[in-house]
């Protein structure tokens, strides 16, 4: 495949990963072993796909910006607390993503624990859709401070890893938050184009990234964001939930059986 045709593919495919990251999640998924197939060795791989993340996440933030999402002072803040809570985490985990190495079989361990994970979230998330809505527990304050102690969870390995993030962080909001799925994906695009910027200034300090390929994934990734943003304002939320739904154990699925 020659330099315009694998341009022309990554682009098609950040296109629509964008629109996956931005309504669920997962996309890395599909780049990171992308671009290993097409030659990108698997440590800068990992590195590659972030400039197209933060690009990705910055278009829909302007998206639900226009929308008046963030005209919320309380719902603001709260979004501000928990970036304030991964970023410092992110930091760490982009600088111990930059040093290691992993071997195969470290690579296949993890894997099956994430495939694993999701699928649990995917059950929860199942049985709080068969439950219907209910009343959002009291006192929300307590709950939303396990919301910020999990986010340290999420900032570390958006830093580390990025793959699959966004289904924790969907899944964290939706099960914590009563807030709608517009805004928690308002929020996610905030604060994961955060975290993947300063994961991004660290890996280009220590690590090489191929910004060839970099480049086509932001073209393609930017224009998915501005559509996902646009979609999830528009679709339904029990629709929303069940995209979700399929999203993650489509991707949890291929993890297993790849």
């Amino acid at each position: 495949m020659d330099e315009a045709s694998r341009a022309a593919l990554l682009v098609l495919v950040g296109l629509f990963t964008g629109v996956l990251n931005v309504l669920a999640g997962g996309g890395s998924l599909v780049t990171v072993p992308l671009l290993i197939l097409l030659g990108v060795p698997a440590t800068l791989a990992n590195a590659t796909t972030r400039p197209a993340l933060i690009a990705q996440n910055a278009a829909a933030l302007l998206s639900y910006v226009r929308a008046g999402l963030f005209r919320d002072a309380l719902w603001r803040g709260q979004v501000l607390k928990l970036g304030a809570v991964a970023l410092p985490l992110a930091i760490l985990g982009a600088h111990l993503a930059a040093r290691l190495h992993f071997d195969p079989r470290g690579d296949a361990v993890f894997e099956g624990l994430l495939a694993t994970a999701l699928l649990a979230v995917a059950a929860l998330t199942l049985w709080r859709e068969l439950r219907g809505p209910v009343a959002a527990p009291r006192p929300e304050v307590a709950r939303f401070g396990l919301v910020l102690g999990l986010f340290a969870v999420v900032g570390f390995y958006s830093g580390f890893l990025q793959a699959g993030v966004g289904f924790v962080v969907m899944a964290t909001l939706l099960h914590g938050t009563p807030w709608s799925m517009a805004r928690i994906s308002a929020a996610k695009v905030a604060i994961i184009g955060s975290t993947n910027l300063v994961a991004t200034l660290v890996f280009a300090g220590e690590l090489e990234i191929a910004w060839g390929p970099a480049l086509a994934l932001v073209v393609g990734q930017t224009a998915g964001g501005v559509l996902g943003s646009r979609l999830s304002l528009r679709i339904d939320d029990r629709v929303l939930r069940r995209v979700f739904l399929v999203l993650l154990v489509a991707c949890a699925l291929a993890i297993l059986f790849r």
